[in-house]
């Protein structure tokens, strides 16, 4: 199942020569984690688009899944050069390893361990055109687990 937030309102623009390539920004998850990671950032954010949001829920093949994002990301091409970037929640989980076929056929980077940190940098940075959307990604990902220990807080 898909639930779609808009579609390419936010655009990545790269200069060259006459070359133009959106990022269209992509959240990939088991069940509806993704959906609700996109509806907290709301909360942070306000209305968020231009995001693709897909949810493998129980009972759906992986395969018919992958076949209705590839027919979305073929929508998607038509309107002009784009990257996509994936943010997907489990590295070998089957919402990822769905996605990996399809980088034979679209220009993509995959990202996995989505949280709400994540999402928000790479949102939020999707008009910096000299950001690496991917690597922005992953290090917030690395810098975003810390542990809080009480003993710290006190005096």
């Amino acid at each position: 199942m898909k639930a779609a937030l808009g579609c390419c309102r936010m655009e990545r623009i790269f200069f060259g020569g006459d070359v133009r390539m959106r990022t269209q920004l992509v959240v990939c998850s088991h069940g509806k984690y993704a959906e609700g990671l996109v509806a907290a950032s709301e909360m942070i954010l306000g209305p968020v688009e231009g995001v693709l949001v897909y949810g493998l829920m129980p009972g759906v093949s992986p395969d018919v899944w992958r076949e209705q994002i590839a027919a979305d990301f073929e929508k998607a091409s038509a309107q002009g050069e784009v990257r996509f970037l994936v943010l997907s929640d489990l590295l070998g989980g089957s919402p990822c390893s769905a996605m990996i076929p399809l980088m034979h056929g679209f220009d993509m980077d995959i990202v996995t361990g989505l949280n709400l940190g994540m999402f928000l940098e790479v949102y939020c940075s999707l008009d910096d055109e000299n950001a690496d959307l991917a690597q922005l990604a992953q290090d917030t990902h690395l810098n975003s687990c810390v542990v809080l220990r009480s003993s710290d807080f006190r005096e």
